[in-house]
């Protein structure tokens, strides 16, 4: 017996194995008036297997944890249980989970938040004897939120099991059983005792378990108006034509689901066009993911039979379409829908087989200002012969897009002429954040044309442009394009000005600019300038413009205006985040972006790799140091894989940066820089069988990955 502070004295039972029995003497002890005062903590470790149906271990245990922590009883102290040194409940068994195992521990579960065993080694089998585990702590738990099992080998019989001991349980938010085999038999037995009349299960995943067709239609008669659930995965389960089309059925009766993943199912053309006419009467489906269905010519019969309906009255928000082989007819047919496209705001149709057929009928699209914010076209063909860029600077001759955010052109087989169209292209893109090109080694020469997008682009953040092919040379005039140390527009008041064409002020019903308000990168920003007739004043240099046209700049902080837009100082570069990973960069490309870069008020970058280039180890020793430096400002930079590596210098700190990309804050950069050198190259990539990702001998989830 030992006492704290309080003096309330630690019972400790773990040199013994408590049956059902026990667990309620312990309570009639904590209830004696003698007794119960004086014990504080109560610590255990084995017990035996129990049946689930206990009624002791239901009534006795529950009662004895089931007051809420922190409240005191009007007769004195709450004993507090141990299992080892975690107190109970607790928010993540998954760690105890051996421990569990061995000691049969099953109450442990009735008191944990989640249980996670998708890292555990790969070929891991649950046992009966595991699963008996589970079972027995389900029913009765009140605290478990998330209950993940993928790949563990349960087949029918163990999922079977399982939905019998789901059905008692009303804690349950999560269930993942990917990979398991669940069998057509399995999926019945899920659909009508746990999706059907579970109270609070939101999220269910059941890819890669053989469901058939058989299984699916079950789950899709069992998505009534009682149902729930608002995510569902069922991806990769053999579900032909025939599934599909009685679970695009279900959906019609369903209020609650939100994202369906359907992907890796070859279930047809005719059941994609009912699946994504179900979006659109099933107005609260906002995501489906139809990866890998493959539709082939099709393909665009699908979106010409719904060419008026399809997003007709629909809040479908995400559509991921990826390897449908759609080619360039079915993304040219999907591009036409989009036009007059008022409500898909992410669109991904990369490994498409998408070639310059697509191409106008893409810069048409975006010309027309639909309400994309992210469009993700790459490992395409779009590239090819370079008439994608002039098809797309023709488009935005006189239009520009205000909606798009995020675009991803890697893989095109882009080209330096390409670039020079779809520059001119990408500057009417005025929100444009996120810029993708990684994978396009022939645009390297044109990379000046991508310096000038990144200086007139106010809102572009992120450039990435890895494996494309890049010089010293070539660095050089990006820099010089970027930077606006090349421009050749008028100055006002000091600055560059650029011109203002009739395109930013074709909304405008009384002649005043109406593109989108933006400050400068300095944080000004603009006020009304005064009128005078159908002229302008700027109220800064008191240049007079009619509303056809003039020039624009960024004037002075004191007076700023909208018709005269003030341009960033020359020397600075706009960018947040700039990858040139894996490129052909030496000591000379390394000391240019030293020499813009190293001092922190000239450049906004927050995030910069230059990993495995021809960096020497003299000037990568450099880098580095400009590196740590500017780690002090909460940068995060990656100079992984050069010559360096094997010379690292001990006193700087440095990551790849591939994987911070998604990271929001420095802060959290910053913290994971702790290491003086941190080595995150792969060592092996995704393995599908197991969702895992291995890091230098680390395991880490498929959330942790993405």
């Amino acid at each position: 017996v030992e006492r704290d502070s309080h003096g309330q004295c630690h019972w400790d039972l773990s040199p013994w194995t408590l049956s059902p029995a026990h667990l309620g003497r312990v309570q009639d002890v904590l209830r004696c008036p003698d007794f119960g005062q004086q014990i504080g903590k109560v610590t255990v470790r084995s017990f035996t297997p129990v049946v689930q149906t206990s009624s002791v271990l239901r009534q006795d245990f529950g009662m004895l944890f089931s007051k809420q922590e922190g409240v005191t009883p009007s007769w004195g102290f709450e004993a507090v249980l141990y299992f080892g040194s975690s107190k109970l409940p607790i928010d993540d068994a998954t760690p105890l989970w051996d421990d569990i195992v061995v000691n049969f521990a099953s109450p442990v579960l009735m008191l944990a938040g989640r249980l996670d065993l998708s890292l555990q080694p790969a070929g891991y089998q649950m046992s009966p004897a595991e699963l008996d585990i589970v079972c027995e702590a389900i029913p009765q738990s009140v605290h478990l939120l998330e209950l993940h099992l993928p790949y563990c080998g349960l087949g029918e019989a163990g999922c079977v099991r399982l939905a019998d001991a789901l059905r008692d349980n009303t804690s349950l938010s999560v269930l993942d059983l990917a990979g398991n085999d669940a069998g057509a038999q399995g999926a019945e037995e899920l659909a009508d005792k746990v999706i059907t009349h579970h109270p609070h299960l939101k999220k269910v995943d059941l890819s890669n378990n053989n469901l058939l067709s058989s299984g699916t239609i079950k789950i899709g008669e069992a998505l009534h108006a009682r149902c729930v659930l608002e995510h569902l995965n069922l991806r990769s389960n053999d579900i032909t034509m025939e599934g599909g089309r009685r679970f695009a059925e279900g959906l019609l009766s369903n209020a609650s689901l939100r994202t369906v993943d359907f992907s890796n199912n070859d279930v047809g053309a005719l059941a994609v066009s009912e699946l994504l006419m179900a979006t659109r009467l099933n107005t609260g489906i906002h995501g489906l993911r139809l990866d890998g269905v493959s539709l082939g010519v099709q393909g665009a019969v699908v979106f010409h039979d719904n060419d008026l309906v399809m997003f007709a009255d629909s809040c479908l928000t995400t559509l991921r379409m990826r390897r449908c082989s759609l080619g360039s007819v079915g993304a040219a047919a999907l591009f036409g829908v989009l036009e007059d496209n008022s409500c898909l705001a992410q669109l991904d149709l990369g490994w498409n087989d998408i070639g310059q057929i697509a191409g106008e009928a893409l810069a048409d699209c975006l010309a027309n200002d639909c309400a994309l914010k992210a469009l993700d076209v790459s490992d395409n063909r779009l590239g090819d012969q370079s008439k994608f860029g002039e098809r797309m600077r023709v488009a935005f001759a006189d239009d520009t897009n205000t909606m798009l955010q995020y675009l991803n052109l890697s893989g095109n087989r882009l080209t330096a002429e390409c670039m020079e169209g779809l520059g001119e292209a990408l500057k009417q893109m005025v929100a444009l954040e996120q810029l993708l090109l990684h994978n396009n080694p022939r645009i390297s020469q044109g990379l000046v044309f991508l310096g000038d997008v990144v200086w007139e682009c106010d809102q572009l953040q992120d450039l990435g442009c890895s494996l494309c092919g890049i010089t010293d040379s070539d660095l050089a005039r990006f820099l010089s394009a970027a930077t606006g140390s090349a421009s050749t527009f008028p100055t006002c008041c000091g600055h560059s000005m650029r011109a203002l064409t009739p395109r930013r002020l074709r909304n405008s019903s009384d002649g005043r600019m109406s593109s989108p308000e933006r400050g400068s990168r300095g944080g000004a920003t603009p006020r009304q300038a005064e009128s005078v007739g159908e002229t302008k004043r700027c109220g800064s240099c008191g240049l007079f413009t009619d509303a056809q046209g003039g020039f624009t700049c960024y004037a002075c902080p004191q007076t700023i205006c909208t018709t005269c837009h003030m341009r960033p100082q020359a020397g600075k570069l706009p960018l947040q985040r700039l990858d040139l990973g894996h490129n052909h960069l030496s000591d000379t490309g390394a000391n240019a972006i030293g020499a813009l870069i190293a001092g922190m008020a000239a450049s906004d970058l927050r995030c910069l790799s230059l990993s495995f280039n021809g960096i020497g180890d003299v000037v990568g020793a450099e880098a580095l140091e400009w590196a740590a430096d500017a780690r002090e400002h909460g940068w995060t930079t990656g100079i992984q894989g050069q010559q360096l590596d094997q010379h690292g210098d001990s006193r700087v700190h440095a990551i790849h940066s591939h994987t911070l990309h998604s990271l929001r804050t420095t802060t959290e950069a910053a913290a994971i820089a702790a290491p003086a050198w941190m080595r995150l190259g792969t060592r092996k990539v995704v393995d599908r069988g197991k969702r895992s990702l291995e890091l230098c001998g680390t395991r880490v989830s498929e959330g942790t990955q993405r």
